[in-house]
């Protein structure tokens, strides 16, 4: 596999400049989710006990995690279930 077929993932322990931009990437998505979740929080849809960062990362890591059934030919009927699914165990008040 040549390195243009990698993912930036897979290739940020190859590289420091596609680590940095990686980490970037990754660390921006978590901070617009974690806002997210935090006026999710705010209006009353997530419990207040919970950690928005926490619940950002989750989401973020299933988020990738979608990507290989995607890649793979899973149905859009499959991939919005595993996503409803995964909100679904958001906690509520």
């Amino acid at each position: 596999m040549s390195h243009r077929d990698r993912g930036a993932a897979e290739l940020s322990g190859h590289a420091p400049e596609v680590r940095a931009i990686s980490t970037r990437t990754f660390t921006a998505l978590e901070d617009l989710l974690t806002d997210s979740l935090t006026a999710a929080q705010r209006a009353g849809h997530i419990s207040a006990g919970a950690d928005p960062r926490r619940l950002a990362t989750l989401v973020l890591a299933v988020v990738r995690g979608i990507e290989a059934p995607c890649k793979g030919g899973s149905s859009p009927t499959t991939l919005r279930s595993t996503a409803e699914t995964v909100l679904s165990f958001l906690p509520r008040p």
